[in-house]
């Protein structure tokens, strides 16, 4: 709470998410295990998340505004590791409330307006990659590495981006219907 009403919002996380452990590169029959190798990043998990707030509250008049960052994550493709990656983006949003309070008969209504992504932000936020990645054997083996590649996996026109919607605003009213107090 920085002052009457009006309030401060701050969350922040880091991210450590690596692959461990291993994989079957054989057959069920005849199985091979991998050993995941160091510094792998688990798919779609963000490096680290920021969110900002500021919000007012009196006499029925409720403001905020939040932006909110993604740090960069990686992409897979199938069992290959970190083929793409998604670049950090942001977004910002407000939204100013007003609740009547006038013992009338629509006392208690609210009226809200709302904005999502108000900088109007087209950033990449999630990627479905099409394309196969160049893959390796095991040496020694004739079993496929499940966990390293000769390259990055090769861009396609199939591939499958999904972008920030565009800014939007919502209003909308919900009433309250108080009954009249006896004379």
């Amino acid at each position: 709470m920085l002052a009457h009403g009006l309030n401060l919002y701050l969350n922040a996380t880091g991210a450590n998410a690596y692959y461990s452990g291993s994989l079957n590169a054989g057959t069920p029959t005849a199985p091979y295990y991998q050993q995941a190798p160091g510094g792998l990043w688990v798919q779609q998990t963000p490096s680290d998340t920021e969110m900002q707030g500021l919000t007012y509250q009196s006499h029925g008049l409720d403001l905020g505004f939040f932006n909110k960052r993604i740090g960069e994550q990686r992409v897979d493709n199938g069992a290959y590791h970190n083929q793409a990656i998604i670049p950090a983006f942001s977004t910002a949003n407000a939204y100013i409330n007003y609740t009547i309070r006038n013992r009338s008969i629509f006392d208690g209504t609210k009226i809200r307006l709302s904005g999502n992504n108000m900088l109007n932000q087209h950033n990449l936020t999630s990627l479905t990659l099409s394309g196969s990645a160049l893959t390796q054997n095991i040496p020694g083996t004739t079993f496929t590495d499940l966990f390293n590649t000769t390259g990055p996996t090769p861009i396609s026109g199939a591939d499958q981006p999904t972008f920030m919607s565009a800014r939007s605003l919502t209003l909308s009213v919900t009433f309250g219907i108080a009954p009249r107090e006896a004379k």
